[in-house]
């Protein structure tokens, strides 16, 4: 009876045995970290370092002195034979990324030509090259003008849409200007009231000074 109780003692020991020798043993040494990209953090700072240089929509816009006007021309016709003037330029606003075209066919010259009314208000064809939707740029840009032939003299309202940065409140802004404008002519062969073509020379700019205001969309 003693020798058959002791060998399955001694097959378990033996089995034990040989999976203590199978089985590694659990290693205290940790593994090698993996190394982790920063190339999203550093790319995130760099594209921030960047906006904070470039100047927000509003600080463009509070800071315009002036819109250029290009290739205008001003083809006089005579007001008291019912012959209006054709007034053509183009607008750039270099806060907003908006280039105007602006055209009339029918400005009148003086007062006295029947049915013509010299204060009116003609709309300019708007091109935004960027932020026409209210982004960084601006966005929902218009342009008008006006022209008095007799004192030669153009009006320009410009309007666009900045956000406050810190806000994110939408804000009107205004470019406006009322001054001389007057580029060379080449007066008709016996015109009598100086009918003829005034064209702007090419590739010259006319820097036309405006005041800049701000104010808030909301309430």
């Amino acid at each position: 009876m003693f020798t058959v109780q002791q060998r399955p003692r001694t097959l378990l020991a033996c089995l034990a045995l040989c999976l203590a020798v199978l089985t590694p043993a659990a290693s205290n040494t940790p593994s090698p970290a993996i190394p982790h990209s920063n190339s999203n953090s550093n790319s995130n700072s760099d594209s921030n370092s960047k906006r904070a240089d470039r100047p927000t929509c509003l600080e463009s816009s509070l800071a315009l002195t002036n819109l250029t006007i290009t290739a205008a021309e001003i083809v006089r016709g005579n007001p008291f034979a019912h012959e209006a003037t054709t007034v053509t330029f183009r607008l750039a606003n270099a806060a907003a990324a908006v280039d105007a075209n602006c055209s009339a066919s029918d400005v009148a010259l003086t007062a006295q030509a029947v049915g013509s009314d010299p204060y009116k208000w003609y709309d300019c064809a708007v091109k935004a090259e960027a932020g026409a939707s209210g982004g960084e740029v601006g966005g929902a840009p218009a342009a008008r003008f006006r022209y008095d032939g007799t004192l030669l003299q153009l009006t320009v309202n410009e309007t666009w849409v900045c956000h406050d940065p810190d806000t994110g409140t939408p804000l009107f802004i205004q470019a406006y200007s009322f001054n001389d404008f007057s580029v060379p002519c080449n007066e008709t062969a016996g015109g009598t009231f100086g009918q003829g073509t005034c064209r702007q020379p090419a590739g010259s700019n006319i820097y036309f000074p405006v005041d800049v205001t701000a104010r808030s969309l909301e309430g």
